[in-house]
């Protein structure tokens, strides 16, 4: 019973976190998790979901192969190797919807307001070279 408590609270506390990262903006010119993740490349998916997957696969023959040599047998510990690939794939998303998607393969989607009051430094070298 204690262990289908922890499940269960464990899946809610996911629940709110996934609802909190793919739907809420940080700030009014800010954009959601789901924005930042519609921004990202081959790459990203590639590693977020096809490295954990193989990463899982190879460690359960692994498991399977020690477990037929008298060892320590497949457990629920497989899954700690591709939760950390999907870990730090979140990781990425996470930092990508804090900072605008400027880091993604597609950049920004909301155009970044630009001050026009800005002075280059290139011009303001000239001004002092004069």
């Amino acid at each position: 019973m204690k262990k289908l408590l922890i499940a269960c609270g464990a899946l809610v506390l996911l629940g709110i976190l996934t609802n909190e990262f793919l739907f809420t903006k940080d700030c009014d010119t800010c954009i959601t998790g789901a924005q930042a993740l519609a921004q990202e490349g081959a790459g990203f998916w590639f590693f977020a979901i096809t490295i954990p997957i193989v990463v899982a696969v190879m460690v359960y023959f692994i498991f399977k192969y020690v477990d037929s040599q008298g060892g320590v047998g497949v457990s629920i510990s497989i899954l700690v190797i591709p939760l950390l690939f999907l870990a730090i794939a979140w990781g990425k998303g996470c930092t990508d919807k804090a900072d605008g998607a400027v880091g993604t393969k597609k950049g920004r989607p909301v155009p970044a307001k630009i001050d026009s009051t800005r002075i280059s430094a290139e011009d303001l070298l000239k001004q002092n070279q004069k």
